[in-house]
């Protein structure tokens, strides 16, 4: 088996377990050829793609990636009639006599006799006359010179159902009147493919799907509406919706409910995250809107920024809304109140232009243990301002010159501290939810 196989983004079936190819190459400190390969199940994996503080591919999911050796566990699939010839066309074995069968399903436990197999055989490896046939595993990866599949098979009308490794299939010459067709558990790399072979189904009714990714990148998609009779799509754990016309929170929410599972959505370039309005508090907004999610636009989400996103949508939100609309236009907002507390309600105050009408008041401390009880002193800034600033502007106001402050700030809820690092100063203070008589502590370090 040579590495020409297994090009670079083709599909394999190892003992089972399904991947696409990301790297053929050598590695260093080792001898011969090496698959680079992204499992789909993120579990197999043992790193991201590197080794020994060298990249030689990259993965959607930390830890998902492998090497292994191109192999005869490696299986890049067969064509069309060769899976059916092999899983329908049976040896004859010469006689009509009595056979011993052992059942499939009884692990080798249970044996029955029968008499004239070979009769079924024969009927069996007549493909022309099969109306009926399912192709469950059976490695099916390229289609046959045209012409050959509706020869030898003409009568395939209904379900044709595939588990198995597809790369470029093309249907035309089967039957187009097939109504059903089922593409779950497959190796399918693109969905030029699906559109493909539907194009050439004008009577396909029903297609099945279980994909774990779905791209519609760039496309002119303004809103997600929430599945009315339709069943979610729980298979599905990546999407892709950048660079589309999404403006509307709601339809994030929609999304959520479509995909229960999802963990990674690319979401770039859309109204929500690069309008003025929205640029600043999209990321947590999105995060506490889909409960399932583990990576946005490509960076993790870890456990912080998952409670720290919700608490801050939480705050935020009822700020904005009266709690009896928020409950009917936000999906998750029950859920949210559950698990951290529903926040107090603010009165609605018509806006104003005064820029000091919008500044707030924070409460500065020095960090010790414990805390003092009365605040060192107190700042007032804008809820724009950065977390970069604020360190500036907390030494200036305590005199520590130029030495680095350490900062946190207290949840008010729970009253624990949460430590703004050197990644939070590009983030401002409207994103951590800072408000009037917010608790910041600081330490002088050299």
């Amino acid at each position: 088996m040579t590495p020409t196989n297994f090009p670079v983004g083709s599909r394999i079936n190892y003992n089972g377990n399904l991947a696409t190819v990301k790297f053929v190459g050598a590695v260093d400190d080792t001898k011969g050829i090496w698959l680079g390969v992204e499992w789909d199940d993120p579990s197999r994996g043992k790193h991201d793609g590197s080794k020994d503080g060298k990249r030689y591919f990259t993965c959607r999911f930390n830890n998902s990636g492998s090497f292994i050796r191109p192999n005869s566990h490696v299986i890049s699939g067969v064509s069309f009639l060769k899976a059916l010839t092999s899983k329908y066309v049976e040896t004859l074995h010469g006689s009509d006599t009595q056979e011993t069968v052992t059942l499939g399903s009884s692990d080798g436990a249970i044996q029955v006799e029968a008499v004239s197999l070979d009769k079924i055989r024969q009927r069996f490896a007549q493909l022309d006359r099969l109306r009926v046939v399912s192709l469950d595993n059976e490695n099916v990866a390229t289609c046959d010179p045209t012409g050959q599949i509706s020869e030898a098979c003409p009568s395939i009308f209904i379900p044709l159902l595939f588990k198995q490794v597809i790369l470029t299939l093309n249907l035309l010459e089967i039957r187009p009147d097939i109504r059903d067709l089922d593409l779950s558990q497959n190796l399918i790399s693109t969905w030029e493919v699906v559109a493909e072979i539907c194009r050439e189904l004008r009577a396909l009714g029903r297609l099945s799907l279980n994909l774990q990714r779905v791209v519609l990148t760039s496309n002119v998609i303004k809103a997600i509406p929430f599945p009315a009779a339709s069943e979610p799509l729980t298979s599905i754990k990546q999407v892709s919706l950048s660079m589309n016309d999404i403006g509307t929170w709601p339809s994030i929410d929609a999304l959520s409910c479509w995909f229960p599972s999802l963990e990674s959505l690319s979401f770039i370039g859309n109204p929500l995250s690069k309008d003025v309005d929205n640029m600043n508090y999209s990321r947590p907004f999105i995060i506490a809107r889909i409960p399932s999610l583990l990576q946005l636009d490509g960076a993790f989400i870890p456990h912080r920024e998952r409670n720290d996103s919700e608490l801050f949508y939480l705050s935020k939100t009822v700020q904005q809304e009266p709690v009896k609309a928020i409950r009917q236009s936000h999906y998750h907002w029950e859920r949210l109140c559950q698990k951290h507390g529903e926040p107090d309600e603010v009165d609605q105050k018509p806006t104003t232009e005064k820029l000091s009408d919008k500044l707030i008041e924070l409460l500065l401390y020095q960090k010790a243990d414990p805390i003092a009880p009365s605040p060192v002193a107190s700042i007032r800034v804008l809820p724009t301002m950065s977390v970069r600033n604020l360190r500036m502007k907390i030494a200036k106001t305590v005199k520590a010159g130029r030495a680095s402050l350490q900062c946190w700030i207290q949840n008010p809820g729970s009253g624990t501290w949460s430590e703004l690092d050197k990644n939070d100063d590009g983030k401002d203070l409207a994103w951590f939810g800072m408000e009037h008589g917010t608790t910041v502590a600081y330490k002088i370090t050299k």
